[in-house]
């Protein structure tokens, strides 16, 4: 447990978009909702370099890398007590692990990376699997209302698209995949969208599809399922997984059957439905942004005002049978 006098201070650490080319992503939604519990005051974002000793005491330092497009700060040693929220172990694991060491407690967005890190000499004691998740207020059931000039969640899309993928193309496999994909189902949209122009266009969409990289939970699970959309995904280990298939989202195994799933659920549009309503309640339910650094600060011990955090939790649709409660810190 983390002893405090007063207000609890934490420094989160991320580069700035001039250095990773970025102003979005895990860093960001995790310093949003530190200062939602703590206040906007009591949580200060650093960059990661230089004597940041001007700035205070603080009582627990928070890194979260962004991804593979945001490596190098290993000059830079974190002041403690601090966590570490690794992402994209798959594509830069030799940088995290290094930063992984330095760290008091690391969590993992894959569930291997915990098992690999391990192996590798971590402390199995202080190495979590924390998912990624997604930021309601970025991806909702939806679309934009013109006339409102803002998002309307009570809005029912029309389904413009039987595809859809919002993504990149730096991957040979995903980009096989989506080949076939675009030359058997021709209705089919693509771009590289983020938050609500993205949730608008997977809402716009019969099937949100997915290709992992490394057979991993990318954040396109949660990014779809938070915007209420049918997810259309390769299937990974249940050991990697926090949704289940055939209840929250479809899988497949190999393109042939890719190819079927998307047939068949084409034409049973109910079915689609349900199984989309049900992916959307259990990631509204149990993996936003809020939900994770709530694990984070009961595992490291870090007191908070559990009652406001309570209030701070999205709002679950009746449809729903009860709503987790926050667990509380051991």
């Amino acid at each position: 447990m983390i002893t405090t006098e007063g207000n609890v201070r934490v420094a989160s650490y991320y580069g700035d978009q001039k250095s990773v080319g970025r102003n979005d992503g895990g860093p960001l939604f995790h310093t949003g909702m530190l200062r939602a519990i703590f206040g906007a005051e009591n949580v200060l974002h650093l960059f990661p370099k230089g004597d940041l000793s001007c700035y205070g005491k603080f009582d627990l330092h928070y890194w979260v890398d962004f991804g593979e497009d945001a490596l190098g700060f290993t000059d830079f040693v974190c002041p403690k007590p601090n966590v570490y929220v690794t992402s994209d172990t798959h594509l830069g694991y030799e940088y995290r692990l290094q930063k992984a060491r330095e760290f008091d407690f690391v969590f993992c967005n894959q569930n291997k990376a915990v098992r690999d890190f391990v192996a590798d000499g971590v402390d199995p004691k202080r190495c979590f699997w924390l998912p990624h998740a997604f930021d309601p207020l970025a991806y909702s059931p939806g679309v934009f209302n013109p006339s409102l000039g803002d998002w309307d969640r009570e809005a029912v899309p029309l389904k413009r698209y039987d595809v859809c993928f919002i993504g990149n193309l730096n991957d040979r496999n995903r980009v096989a995949h989506l080949d076939r994909l675009f030359k058997e189902f021709p209705n089919f949209y693509w771009g590289t969208q983020r938050f609500h122009e993205a949730a608008e266009k997977f809402n716009q969409s019969r099937i949100v599809f997915n290709v992992s990289s490394r057979k991993e939970l990318n954040m396109r699970h949660f990014e779809a399922l938070g915007a209420g959309a049918f997810l259309l995904t390769d299937n990974i280990p249940e050991s990697e997984n926090v949704f289940t298939e055939g209840v929250h989202f479809a899988g497949y195994d190999d393109m042939d059957n890719m190819i079927d799933k998307v047939r068949y659920f084409l034409a049973h549009d109910e079915e689609r439905e349900k199984i989309a309503r049900a992916g959307y309640l259990e990631a509204i339910s149990k993996h936003t942004y809020l939900h994770r650094v709530l694990a984070v600060l009961d595992t490291v011990g870090v007191p908070f005002d559990r009652e406001k955090a309570e209030k701070l939790l999205p709002a679950i649709p009746a449809a729903t049978q009860e709503q987790p409660g926050i667990p509380v810190a051991a």
